[in-house]
């Protein structure tokens, strides 16, 4: 199961997928636990999933200008938030005029920068 939430749309004439309210409610109807209020933990996206062993969630993937594509897997978009491990968030924040790929969904991952080409590029890694 995966998610593409960004991609290089010749109707919108950029790299957007919909505005930021769009994409939260296109994942969120493929996660199968009730939302959760996330503001105690500053989160946009936060389900409840108490009682639930092993929460299983989509992949999603960014695509970027060109052909980089990267693939994050549920542990790079998700964290447990509280102390009895009963509230799942999507591990991103909105932001206004800008993007972070933050250090959740960087980690196993290598970014590589093609400076000449003006490309980048993303690789699996173990680490």
């Amino acid at each position: 199961m995966c998610l593409v939430i960004f991609g290089d749309d010749d109707d919108d004439g950029g790299g957007g997928g919909g505005d930021d309210d769009d994409v939260l409610q296109a994942f969120q109807r493929q996660v199968a636990y009730p939302l959760t209020d996330g503001t105690p933990y500053g989160l946009d996206l936060c389900f409840d999933i108490a009682g639930v062993t092993n929460p299983t969630v989509p992949d999603m993937t960014f695509h970027f200008q060109g052909e980089a594509n990267f693939l994050l897997q549920p542990e790079n978009l998700f964290a447990i938030v509280d102390a009895l491990d009963s509230v799942m968030c999507m591990a991103m924040a909105g932001s206004e005029g800008f993007s972070i790929i933050g250090n959740i969904q960087q980690q196993d991952h290598l970014v590589i920068y093609d400076r000449v080409a003006q490309r980048i590029g993303f690789a699996n890694a173990n680490c």
